[in-house]
């Protein structure tokens, strides 16, 4: 039987190499522009898919509080025995998560690592994203949620700042802002 591969956040227009060279693979990623650009059908989401999987394929995320979400996921969607694997530039991280991986075998070439190690499953939370959510309260007495690698996650962008302003006080109840 093939390994079940997952690819999580394969870069730009790598996709369509990555899915020919690993058959079978589930490609993921964590934002709806990385999926919209990929060449072939990619899986987008907030959290990782089910699995399990033989081998997971991690490439570096930029933010040290992503990377640190992903070492902690990838445990709980691989088989017994599962290859983790992280591949990164050497400007981009991959230092420290060499040294958080554990132990691990490693490889270099062309300003990269790849970053490999065979981990146990971890059992996955009832809500994978407890304890991972960035909380504030806005000035104007709300609530607001991110995660980390989400874009502006401590704070609101001008242009959830301007969606607001022109919703007013007349909404109610939960708003998400995509970020389109």
């Amino acid at each position: 039987a093939r390994p079940r591969t997952l690819i999580v956040d394969p870069p730009p227009g790598a996709a369509a190499a990555l899915a020919e060279r690993a058959p079978g693979a589930t490609l993921f990623a964590f934002d709806e522009a990385t999926r919209r650009r990929a060449e072939v059908p990619v899986n987008a989401g907030a959290v990782l898919p089910p699995g399990p999987f033989d081998a997971t394929l991690v490439f570096q995320p930029k933010g040290t509080r992503r990377r640190d979400l992903l070492l902690a996921w990838a445990p709980q969607v691989l088989a017994p025995g599962g290859l983790l694997a992280v591949v990164g530039h050497n400007k981009e991280g991959i230092q420290g998560t060499r040294k958080r991986l554990g132990p691990h075998a490693s490889q270099s070439g062309h300003h990269a690592k790849l970053l490999t190690a065979t981990r146990e499953p971890t059992p996955r939370p009832p809500d994978p994203l407890e304890g991972w959510w960035t909380r504030y309260t806005h000035p104007e007495g709300f609530d607001v949620a991110g995660l980390p690698g989400v874009f502006s996650e401590d704070r609101p962008d001008p242009g959830s700042l301007a969606l607001l302003a022109a919703i007013g006080d007349e909404a109610e109840g939960a708003v998400l802002d995509l970020g389109a």
